[in-house]
């Protein structure tokens, strides 16, 4: 479309199709809105038009891939974004809202991108914003998800200056409501991670903070082992399991070693390692180890849903991930008895071993009132013996004053 201005409620459509049953979606298509930024930035309101790429996702066996949308400028993007695609403008780099609602749409923003949103950022009814590479997002408000809504944030790699990749700054609190979802992942080869501030953070039933399957990835046919300092070796025909917190199981060969330990168990900022894999392709479901959840929250954290780091269970002949690193720094942590805090290694692959447990650590806490699950379990090898199994990760605890209180393996 190429135009002076754009304007209206309806909608501008490439999506993939649907098939059902064993097949895959269509992958969506590509939209190009070319018009006048001076023009289009004097229309206001700004059009509540609806432009949307999304893949095909209903009753397939694999969802297709969104594909993209191009604007001359940002001045098309209003407080509410019910778009879908992936976003294309040229020389956007950062976009600064007073506040901002992503609502029934899926949004994938430049790579590198810096949002800052002066107050509440809301993610509501299926809407997921989607930050790759980006160094900082930036809330003065609160940050909300709920009904079904998810911010996904991929680290760039860290740059050695700092531990994190990636910093996601809330001055107020983050809400992630029943089937609200905040995931982070790790830069897959680099381990740079996300790292949260935050005045206060809930998770409802039924929300969550993943970083499940989000850390170093495993080994590819240019990289036969998997990556990160735990990292599984490939066998012959089997893989080893990734440690970290806790050692990884060995595959059913000679070969298939497993990873060790690394990392503190105090101030446990690394991801989780990747598994082995002798296979020259990788599965669509290989063993990546668990990311990292890394909040650092001035008041309470209240996990009455699921923290997670867990490392991946392959489909194929693989060593498993192994889990990955939680670190709560808070002043308060509490919960109903539905709460779970997890970093568990993944289940071996054929004639694999299984992942090491991950390590948690929670520090600082005037009161600890969390009366739920925390867990670093080893994964299950497929080896037929306890030697291929993973070994427990580690869990730490310590009072705001320094003192430890537990230290369990």
């Amino acid at each position: 479309i190429s135009c002076l201005t754009i304007r209206g409620n309806g909608s501008v459509q490439a999506k993939g199709g649907i098939l059902g049953g064993n097949c895959g979606g269509g992958g969506g298509g590509r939209i190009s809105i070319n018009y006048n930024p001076a023009a289009q930035a004097a229309v206001s309101p700004k059009p509540p038009v609806v432009v949307s790429t999304v893949g095909g996702i209903q009753n397939c066996a694999r969802p297709g891939i969104m594909g993209t949308l191009y604007f001359s400028d940002s001045s098309i993007l209003a407080p509410v974004l019910p778009h879908t695609g992936e976003l294309i403008i040229p020389g956007f780099t950062s976009w600064a809202q007073d506040s901002l609602t992503v609502s029934n749409g899926i949004l994938l923003f430049p790579t590198g991108m810096v949002i800052t949103v002066t107050n509440a950022l809301t993610i509501q009814s299926s809407g997921s914003l989607v930050l790759t590479n980006a160094p900082s997002l930036n809330v003065g408000g609160n940050l909300l998800l709920t009904n079904t809504a998810s911010l996904h944030i991929h680290s760039p790699p860290t740059n050695g200056a700092t531990p994190y990749g990636c910093w996601l700054s809330v001055a107020g609190t983050i809400v992630v409501a029943s089937n609200g979802y905040l995931y982070t992942y790790s830069q897959y080869t680099n381990g740079g991670s996300v790292r949260i501030t935050a005045s206060n953070v809930t998770v409802a039933p039924g929300g969550q903070i993943s970083a499940d399957a989000a850390g170093y990835m495993s080994g590819l046919s240019t990289h036969v082992h998997g990556f990160g300092p735990g990292y599984g070796y490939m066998g012959a025909n089997s893989g080893g399991g990734a440690g970290y917190g806790g050692v990884g199981g060995r595959g059913n060969h000679g070969d298939s070693y497993p990873g060790t330990t690394y990392g503190s168990a105090v101030l446990p900022l690394d991801p989780g390692s990747g598994g082995g894999d002798y296979r020259s392709y990788v599965y669509f479901s290989d063993g990546r180890g668990g990311g990292l959840l890394w909040l650092e929250v001035t008041n309470r954290v209240l996990v009455h849903g699921i923290l997670s780091a867990n490392g991946r269970t392959p489909s194929g002949y693989q060593g498993a991930g192994s889990g990955g690193g939680i670190y709560i720094d808070c002043a308060w942590l509490g919960n109903t008895t539905t709460g779970v805090i997890r970093a568990d290694g993944g289940n071996g692959g054929g004639e694999s071993g299984g992942g090491g447990g991950g390590r948690i650590a929670i520090v600082n806490w005037l009161t600890n009132a969390f009366d739920g699950l925390i867990t670093v379990a080893g994964g299950i090898g497929q080896g037929g013996g306890p030697i291929y199994n993973g070994s427990n990760g580690t869990i730490y605890t310590s009072y705001r004053a320094g003192f430890p209180v537990a230290l369990q393996r």
